[in-house]
């Protein structure tokens, strides 16, 4: 007889199938299991989970619904995520949590609807800046063109352990509060 007909097919316990919150609590070395929550296969090495290295890791794209006023220094508002494998950005608070540990590369486009001499980010990992160790990722200035705003590309690169949160404060040399442009967007990836 079927172990299913013994328990019933809703009874079937489905081995290494887990979320990141219900991870067997006593794990073997070798042992390997899914999480249906972050999309990852995993495996235990000695005293942690290890990523088994597939073809998609945790990335990300995310932009704005709409163009939004920002405030100096508040958290970059994506809204809306285009792109998220392994739901590893939260739309709701606009942080982005590693995962896995290893090397993330982030970068996107900002335009601002002033013109001002210079847009830098303020980078903070779990709440706490860390331009302060030198982390400086975007300097962008427009130098008063006369387009009636300032926009640049930028690209920054942070390892990070499984389970800390990045997110991005905006900061220029005064005035605001100004339109964030609907043109706007962030995107972050697993290097390996």
């Amino acid at each position: 007889m079927p172990f299913s007909s013994v328990l019933g097919a809703s009874s079937v316990i489905k081995p290494g199938v887990c979320t990141s919150t219900t991870r067997p609590t006593v794990p073997y070395d070798g042992q390997l299991i899914y999480e249906t929550d972050t999309d990852l296969l995993l495996v235990y090495e000695g005293a942690s989970w290890q990523t088994v290295k597939t073809s998609s890791g945790p990335t990300f794209k995310a932009n704005l619904s709409a163009g939004t006023s920002v405030t100096q220094s508040s958290v970059m508002p994506f809204n809306v995520a285009t792109i998220n494998v392994g739901n590893c950005y939260d739309t709701s608070n606009y942080r982005f949590t590693a995962p896995v540990s290893g090397n993330y590369m982030f970068g996107g486009m900002i335009r601002l609807d002033a013109e001002l001499t210079y847009i830098h980010l303020i980078v903070r990992i779990n709440g706490t800046n860390a331009n302060d160790s030198g982390d400086l990722p975007a300097l962008i200035g427009s130098g008063g063109s006369g387009a009636g705003f300032t926009a640049g590309g930028w690209t920054y690169m942070k390892q990070l352990t499984a389970g800390q949160y990045l997110d991005f404060l905006i900061h220029w040399q005064s005035g605001g509060p100004y339109s964030l442009h609907q043109q706007s967007y962030y995107y972050g990836y697993l290097v390996r």
